[in-house]
This record gives structure tokens, sequence and C-alpha cells, in this order.
């Protein structure tokens, strides 16, 4: 039941966002090299946070020297916020 439960308020407490969405759909796409995903974002009004998701922390520090390209490219997508992209590397 509580499985469900959480179910059901992710839903009702997530909030569409299309370039989100573009992100997930294109991502193997864009970045083929990359060993993280994107799994959430957080927006405020300054910043747009994406949250990537990675395997374990050898990968993360590789991942480190990527994050300004992954960056630029996302800056350049149809539908990028104007505000400052942040990309913030999760593990698990």
């Amino acid at each position: 039941m509580g499985d469900s439960l959480k179910g059901v308020l992710d839903a009702l407490l997530s909030v569409p966002n299309t370039f989100f969405d573009k992100i997930t759909s294109e991502w193997k796409s864009m970045f083929p090299d990359v060993c993280a995903k994107p799994v959430r974002f957080e927006e405020d009004a300054h910043t747009f946070k994406l949250i990537l998701s990675v395997a374990n922390a050898g990968m993360s520090f590789s991942l480190r020297p990527q994050m300004p390209r992954i960056r630029r490219t996302l800056k350049t997508l149809d539908g990028a916020p104007k505000k400052k992209i942040a990309l913030i590397v999760r593990i698990g």
C-alpha cells in the first residue's frame, strides 16, 4: 500500500517540464559517452538544476571534466531556460 500511495503523491506533486522531457528522451543520442543519466530537475528563480545519477563515486569523478560540455550543449537546445543550468551528480 505504501508504494502505491507514494506513486500517487509523486504524480500529483510532479510539475511537467518540456525541457526536462526533451533532455531525458534525447540524452543517449546527445551524450553517448556519458556514464550518467538525468533523473530529476529542480527549478527556482535563477537556476535550472539537473540532477544526474551515476552508479558509483568513480563515475562521478570521470564525469567532472565533461560537465562544461554538457552544460553548453543543453543551453543550445530549443526551449532551454535563459537562467543558469546547474548539474548535480548523485550516486545511486
